[in-house]
């Protein structure tokens, strides 16, 4: 079967923004200083099925989900590594890394499964603002990729992918040791590497295609949006330490629904103001997201 990529977002590396551990880890050793400066990393799913009939329809037994990361330069176009050519972007098949090490969110309650489930999908790299820097130079120091409703701390790097870290000291006394580091292995691609510097934990139970609003300037947390249809729900949540919610088996953290403290014009789509829930408005086959106009 051929690959589908779809679901893509952009991360983009604004120095501004983005701490110089990171950014460090993104650039090309060996060649111009703005040639070897990314500008986005391209996050995408990758898949033998293109599920855009309904979730569960026609699903194959060969049903297998990827992760897809790329480095782009301004126009979007993938960077090549100056040296060997290559561009530099990977396919990962994050779900039979983590069943080959035994992870599974719940652990395995009954008989362990003879394939991966595919609990990895439609993932977003994000990196979310350090909690102890003032507001005027806080960077963001950590990577977090969120695939469905589970999220871990990550380094991606340029580099050889099967090579360990050159710098593995970074980034443990806030992630964990080198003991708890996933070293994935790319199924496409040789230029990029992805280390989960500790196992995906899951934030909410049965959420898909959520969207990351960082904290504004006055150095708040911030917000995931779940699930973007409607009614609109946002869960508070800041991304600062791992594993980022405690929850109970079967629990989920408080949801909120949007709401603004001034006066709103008429909304373009459904609301829950002046209904007994939100079940009626509840309309997420796939997580389409809502249109509004942009002024």
């Amino acid at each position: 079967r051929p690959l589908f990529l779809y679901n893509p977002m952009l991360l983009p590396l604004d120095e501004r923004a983005i701490g110089d551990d990171i950014l460090s880890d993104l650039r090309m050793p060996g060649s111009d200083v703005d040639q070897a400066r990314p500008s986005y990393v391209g996050v995408y799913r990758a898949s033998n099925f293109g599920n855009c009939h309904g979730p569960g329809r026609g699903v194959p037994d060969t049903y297998r989900n990827y992760l897809g990361l790329a480095l782009l330069d301004g126009d979007l176009n993938i960077l090549r590594d100056p040296n060997s050519g290559e561009y530099l972007d990977a396919v990962i098949d994050l779900n039979q890394h983590l069943f080959d090490i035994d992870w599974s969110p719940f652990g395995w309650l009954r008989k362990r499964p003879l394939k991966p489930r595919q609990f990895m999908q439609d993932c977003q790299l994000f990196a979310p603002r350090q909690p102890s820097k003032s507001a005027s130079d806080g960077k963001a120091e950590r990577l977090i990729l969120l695939c469905n409703e589970h999220a871990m701390p990550v380094r991606l790097q340029v580099g050889r992918n099967g090579q360990r870290d050159n710098n593995p000291s970074r980034g443990n006394d806030k992630n964990g040791g080198e003991d708890e580091k996933i070293f994935f292995t790319n199924k496409y691609g040789s230029g990029l590497r992805l280390t989960g510097l500790q196992k995906p934990n899951m934030i909410l139970y049965q959420a898909k295609n959520m969207h990351y609003i960082p904290p504004s300037n006055d150095g708040g947390g911030g917000f995931l949006e779940v699930w973007p249809g409607g009614p609109h729900e946002v869960l508070p949540l800041g991304f600062n330490n791992y594993p980022y919610v405690l929850r109970r088996f079967g629990g989920d953290p408080k949801n909120s629904m949007l709401k603004s403290p001034k006066p709103e014009p008429d909304a373009s789509f459904a609301t829950i103001d002046g209904r007994d829930g939100k079940g009626a408005l509840i309309d997420r086959d796939s997580g389409s997201a809502c249109c509004v106009p942009i002024r």
